[in-house]
């Protein structure tokens, strides 16, 4: 018998899926954020050397720093993607590997979406 109600989920169920997923969900919720990407693509441009603040604002347009500041933080902090050094007073950021290594899945799910962009396109068009 299927199982259709979230009360008829045994709990320590719940607690295991919640734990296993929890960190993809979040990530993944964070990566929606498109001052994210647009951070994390801006680094990978200039992934040879170190970006400074206004430098990763003027590469990414993200035009207000209290939003690029948050997506800074978020990345280094939360996630660990970018780093931060500080060099003579002044605060430089870089990709980590495991930045890199995210932006090549990144890649590939955007030459996934190329792939089936005129599928989705044909599908859009017949909900309407």
């Amino acid at each position: 018998m299927p199982v259709n109600k979230k009360d008829d989920i045994p709990e320590h169920y719940v607690a295991k899926l919640k734990k296993s997923f929890q960190p993809t969900e979040d990530l993944m919720s964070a990566l929606c954020k498109r001052r994210h990407l647009k951070v994390l693509f801006a680094l990978e441009e200039n992934d040879d050397e170190q970006m400074r603040f206004s430098e990763i604002g003027k590469a990414s347009g993200i035009t207000s720093d209290k939003m690029l500041s948050q997506a800074l933080k978020d990345l280094d902090e939360s996630y660990g993607l970018i780093k931060k050094n500080t060099k003579d007073g002044k605060n430089l950021y870089s990709l980590t590997d495991d930045g890199r290594s995210l932006l090549e899945v990144l890649h590939s799910l955007e030459n996934w979406v190329d792939e089936h962009k005129r599928e989705f396109a044909r599908k859009k068009a017949k909900i309407k």
